[in-house]
């Protein structure tokens, strides 16, 4: 294992992510993969390799590392790509392989890892940590190693919240009784820019999107977070309160920092792309 080349085992091998990996990893390794259609089972990729990565949808990941636990020995590196942390972490802690919670944060469609961030949990520092990092890095990834619970506190935040309010958007465009072409007709760069990332995420699977927010123990705190920012700010809306309202704008631009400057250049090239995909957006509305 610690050598330059192993054999990986990727569980669900035939996913998007699965496939996905399959790809990165068999340019240096030897891949093997076990799916409903596949020749070999769980346990049989198991026992053919000494890197064993769980790539299956958030609500089945837990069961799958039941199911190979009787089988992994202290050769064996146990990894996961689940969107959550510290439930499979949990679980692979009760088998005796070195373990790695890792989360590729970014869709297969990306086409490469490249400037891509990779978060790595390791349960204990271990040279197989080292192993995997590299890899990543050679694959011009960006690491990131964390612990089970920081990244899901993290997640709580990049996925369920940025999740949530854009789930949010459409459903009250949708409860108001707004077309949507005459919204994009109306609509600037910036709302289009809004518009078209709420879109994206409406138009990926449904059960991972529920998963993450359920299955996030963070998600009820931010959640909650979010429910009482709307409502300090709906009840300065409400009161006509301009002073408090300006404050916080104030506030919340201070604590954005010099954020903001980089914010405006890179949103004026999107807003560029937004305006010469005009046409298509408005033909895809009527």
């Amino acid at each position: 294992m610690d050598g330059k080349s192993f054999d990986v085992g990727i569980i669900g091998g035939d996913g998007k992510m699965g496939s996905f990996l399959k790809k990165a990893f068999e340019k240096e390794h030897t891949v093997y993969v076990s799916d409903k259609e596949s020749k070999l089972s769980n346990v049989d990729l198991v026992k053919k390799c000494n890197v064993i990565i769980v790539s299956v949808p958030i609500r089945e990941t837990v069961s799958v590392i039941e199911e190979i636990s009787p089988h992994l020995t202290e050769d064996h590196l146990l990894l996961d790509v689940c969107s959550l942390k510290e439930k499979p972490c949990r679980a692979m802690a009760k088998t005796k392989a070195h373990v790695v919670g890792m989360h590729p944060m970014f869709a297969p469609s990306c086409g490469s890892m490249e400037n891509q961030t990779v978060v790595l949990c390791p349960l204990k520092e271990t040279p197989r940590l080292s192993c995997m990092k590299g890899f990543f890095e050679s694959a011009h990834a960006r690491v990131v190693v964390t612990t089970p619970e920081n990244h899901d506190k993290m997640m709580g935040i990049i996925q369920c919240l940025t999740h949530f309010i854009s789930i949010v958007y459409v459903l009250t465009m949708k409860n108001l009784d707004v077309e949507i072409k005459e919204l994009v007709d109306y609509a600037s760069p910036v709302y289009l820019i809004e518009l078209l990332m709420s879109g994206r995420i409406l138009a990926q699977d449904k059960s991972l999107y529920t998963d993450i927010q359920m299955q996030n123990p963070k998600s009820p705190e931010v959640l909650k977070a979010f429910s009482e920012a709307t409502l300090f700010l709906e009840t300065l809306v409400k009161e006509g309160n301009v002073d408090g309202f300006e404050k916080t704008f104030e506030e919340l631009s201070n604590y954005l920092g010099p954020l903001k400057k980089t914010a405006s250049e890179v949103s004026s090239e999107l807003v560029k792309v937004v305006n010469n995909k005009k046409e298509t957006i408005l033909k895809s509305a009527k």
